[in-house]
């Protein structure tokens, strides 16, 4: 953490911490640590805003999932969060909440997709790596195509190369 003490704020840290810091308190553009007074054991990031963190504290998990009301969000297990990130799966959650329409108060119950695999933003390279459409990785890829399908003498449609993951170069299982 010390490398990265240029970016961070250390002010939510113990005052016995030796990277405690209180001079960027409350500063913003800095990164805070999320869970300050525990150790992180596992992480699942599935997109912006959406995640789960299990520390080492018995049961301990701090769960994130843009949108959805917090008394739903921490009844989600950390089991989900990952099972999302390593199959195609989506989880759809009931929540209630309170309106008011012309001083009318209403309580309504909504179903809402908390998180899902599918992203239409980004092109899947295998179930853990993707990357944003227009990226130079898929121009290289569409360029090795291109190239095997003229020395083939076949049309594009024809050539069936096995998507390979540029990251962890193993071909992926959910194609």
């Amino acid at each position: 953490m010390k490398k990265l003490a240029h970016i961070m704020d250390f002010s939510n840290l113990d005052d016995s911490h030796p990277l405690h810091d209180k001079s960027r308190c409350r500063v913003p553009g800095y990164l805070k640590n999320a869970v300050p007074r525990n150790i992180i054991t596992e992480v699942v990031a599935l997109k912006s805003k959406t995640n789960a963190i299990k520390f080492l504290k018995e049961g301990g998990s701090k769960n994130t999932a843009k949108g959805v009301k917090r008394s739903v969000k921490d009844t989600i297990p950390f089991e989900k969060f990952l099972a999302c990130l390593e199959g195609i799966e989506e989880l759809e959650v009931e929540q209630n909440c309170i309106r008011s329409k012309n001083h009318i108060n209403h309580m309504l119950r909504s179903k809402k997709v908390a998180f899902s695999s599918f992203d239409d933003k980004r092109f899947l390279l295998c179930s853990r790596h993707s990357t944003p459409y227009g990226s130079a990785l898929l121009k290289e890829k569409r360029e090795e195509e291109t190239t095997a399908a003229a020395a083939a003498a076949t049309p594009l449609s024809v050539v069936a190369l096995a998507p390979i993951c540029y990251f962890c170069h193993h071909p992926d299982q959910l194609y």
